[in-house]
């Protein structure tokens, strides 16, 4: 697949879908959706550089691993009424405030 055949499908993906939309309704012509189009790809993001590439490598499997290691760490703690101590309701807390500040971070 080359570089181009994304955006076209794309392309062809949006135009299909925004067909219902009436030109007469928004007072849009066709070439002010093509100016839309046009503005959309040019702002679109596209990780073709190796070193984003290589970020996002490194990037996703830190996240996964954290992610399961917090969730280990609530599904150890919470149900065993042996292991809430100090330490350990500290560990909890810890780990539910990296899961909620992970989710308002990746937004």
């Amino acid at each position: 697949m080359s570089a181009e055949q994304p955006e076209k499908l794309f392309d062809i993906f949006l135009r299909r879908n925004l067909t219902n939309i009436s030109f007469a309704t928004t007072g849009l012509s066709q070439d002010a959706y093509d100016e839309v189009f046009q503005e959309f790809y040019r702002t679109l993001v596209v990780h073709r550089e190796p070193r984003n590439i290589a970020l996002i490598c490194l990037y996703v499997p830190l996240l996964l691993v954290a992610f399961v290691g917090n969730l280990l760490v609530l599904v150890v703690v919470l149900p065993s009424r042996r292991m809430r101590n100090m330490t350990n309701c500290f560990m909890v807390n810890l780990a539910v405030a990296d899961l909620l500040g992970r989710q308002i971070h990746c937004r």
